[in-house]
């Protein structure tokens, strides 16, 4: 998918984030296919929401997937993502995330349109509000003490 957008953009760059059991793989297909000076290996790393903001789109082709945090930490962020059918619907939280099939042929034109777009939250996303989230936190802790206290 990287070899066509980088043929129709000549300015893209595929920065890679993490690190798994295919990075040999991976690392030989970018030298083979000449795009060594396209593609940066950041490697796995610990704080990876400091790089959702550097891209104009997340692209997550999983095979098997949980709740994404990625998917969902990128959308906070303002950051557009384009995620398989392996990401579940509960991390779609804006109308800046779209799902594909991996077996579609749209994934190269998803890609570039959504890089294009900008990122609006809707209800979904407040579940995600630190705010409201440590307040109902609070709330529990209180709750536990008073029941606690009363016992």
């Amino acid at each position: 998918i990287f070899k066509k957008i980088s043929e129709i953009r000549k300015d893209s760059v595929l920065l890679l984030v993490g690190d798994g059991e295919m990075n040999v793989q991976i690392h030989q297909w970018v030298e083979e296919n000449d795009l060594a000076d396209k593609v940066i290996f950041v490697g796995k790393v610990t704080n990876p929401e400091y790089y959702y903001r550097l891209a104009d789109v997340i692209v997550l082709p999983s095979i098997f997937e949980g709740l994404s945090l990625a998917t969902i930490e990128s959308q906070i962020a303002g950051t557009p993502v384009v995620v398989s059918t392996a990401i579940p619907k509960e991390a779609i939280i804006s109308d800046g995330c779209l799902r594909l099939s991996l077996k579609e042929d749209k994934w190269v034109d998803s890609i570039l349109e959504y890089a294009e777009r900008k990122v609006i939250l809707d209800d979904r996303s407040k579940a995600y509000d630190m705010r409201k989230a440590s307040k109902l936190l609070e709330e529990w802790y209180i709750r536990k003490a008073e029941e606690k206290n009363n016992a």
